[in-house]
């Protein structure tokens, strides 16, 4: 985890460490330790064993991916709160457009999550 200010020193960042995708449970909660409600949260996933077209370290925004399991219903839901921030994963199976426009099936072992969220600090 990391937490400081952008040069700045206005925009006040917090940045996660990786957690373990778990089909349709928590995948994460995590303080921010941010002073208030965070005003953006960014979570994405990131690839921890090359996948089809995807490279280690690659990251792929929660709101690129989609449900592959028939489910009508969000891949992830996010929650934030002035404590704690998190993410559920709301599927058994995931997908998402590789760099060459190919839908590609992910597997949810050699992914992990990681957040990114930040507040603007009063001058």
């Amino acid at each position: 985890m990391n937490r400081g200010f952008y040069p700045n020193n206005q925009t006040l960042y917090f940045e996660s460490g990786l957690f373990t995708l778990t089909a349709s449970s928590q995948v994460a909660k995590v303080r921010h330790g941010l002073p208030r409600t965070p005003q953006c949260v960014h979570w994405v996933l990131q690839c921890q064993t090359a996948e089809v077209t995807f490279t280690v370290g690659q990251e792929i925004p929660i709101e690129d991916l989609a449900a592959s399991d028939g489910n009508n219903v969000p891949l992830f839901t996010r929650f934030q709160d002035a404590v704690n921030m998190g993410l559920n994963l709301q599927a058994d199976a995931m997908s998402a457009i590789d760099s060459t426009g190919t839908v590609q099936a992910l597997t949810l072992t050699k992914w992990k999550a990681k957040a990114y969220a930040w507040i603007q600090q009063p001058q």
